[in-house]
């Protein structure tokens, strides 16, 4: 399989290939490229980040803005940097992003999860289905390599909900489709961010368990690059979604004209049960 555009085999996928949004203060700018490039850069915990030097090149920024953004990292305790000889940015872990993603989302509250389900469901299903037509060995190592991680993380919470991100991310990069990537990270980040407006959510040690066998079957249906399956475990995933944040959520092919695929849940079983005021 040919690489994507901007990638090539054995190197780490471009750090630009998640380009910020273009409302955003230099700042914004900054931090949003940074947290893509430890989400998709295929940086390890304990890996060193490029100089400050080649970070403010690579996005033709000042090292001040630089420095900010990374300083706001290191406040989250995401990154630790440290100075002397054998000085530097090193991980210190891929969790914390959405406290961070707060910053460039102000706009974002919980009641607009809802909305932002209905969307992923869409940019989703079209990026796992374009995913199982061109990926090829080397991504389904990477693929494979994450769900590795995701085993071990599932007493994590955070680190979970992070692995399934980058999942996704990569997912998309696979794709080709610049445009296509930016949404779905857009999209996944801002229901991170909303998600935290209101009394933070994490799933619960059965959605976590839930969600990794989920993320087992998509795999193997992105590499057998079964279509059905993967429409139906893309909508088993948006359900898992409205399950963390107390909503029940439909399918829009299951649903007559005109009635909305979000509604509020009423207890902590959502499938299958009808929309209130129904009947």
């Amino acid at each position: 399989m040919a690489p994507p555009p901007g990638n090539t085999p054995g190197a780490r996928p471009r750090l630009d290939a998640l380009a910020p949004s273009a409302h955003w203060t230099a700042s914004d700018h900054a931090l949003a490229f940074l947290i893509d490039t430890l989400r998709v850069g295929g940086y390890a915990v304990g890996d060193r980040l490029p100089t400050l030097h080649e970070l403010a090149a690579e996005m033709n920024l000042s090292h001040v803005v630089v420095r900010d953004a990374l300083d706001v990292l290191a406040e989250e305790g995401i990154v630790e940097i440290r100075r002397g000889r054998l000085g530097g940015t090193y991980v210190v872990t891929h969790s914390g992003f959405p406290r961070c993603l707060q910053q460039l989302y102000r706009d974002q509250d919980v009641s607009d999860i809802p909305s932002l389900i209905d969307v992923r469901a869409i940019i989703e299903t079209e990026v796992v289905l374009r995913a199982a037509a061109v990926v090829g060995p080397a991504e389904l190592a990477r693929l494979h390599d994450l769900l590795g991680q995701m085993e071990k993380a599932q007493g994590r919470a955070p680190e979970f909900t992070e692995l399934t991100v980058r999942l996704h991310l990569l997912m998309a990069i696979m794709v080709g489709n610049p445009m296509l990537t930016n949404i779905l990270r857009d999209v996944i980040n801002r229901i991170a961010a909303a998600g935290l407006s209101a009394a933070p959510t994490m799933p619960t040690t059965a959605q976590i368990k839930r969600g990794y066998a989920l993320y087992c079957s998509l795999v193997e249906a992105v590499e057998t690059a079964d279509r059905a399956t993967i429409r139906m475990l893309v909508d088993e995933h948006m359900h898992l979604i409205a399950d963390i944040y107390h909503l029940r959520w439909q399918s829009p092919s299951d649903l007559p004209a005109g009635v909305g695929a979000i509604a509020p849940a009423r207890d902590e079983t959502h499938r299958g049960r009808k929309a209130p005021g129904s009947s």
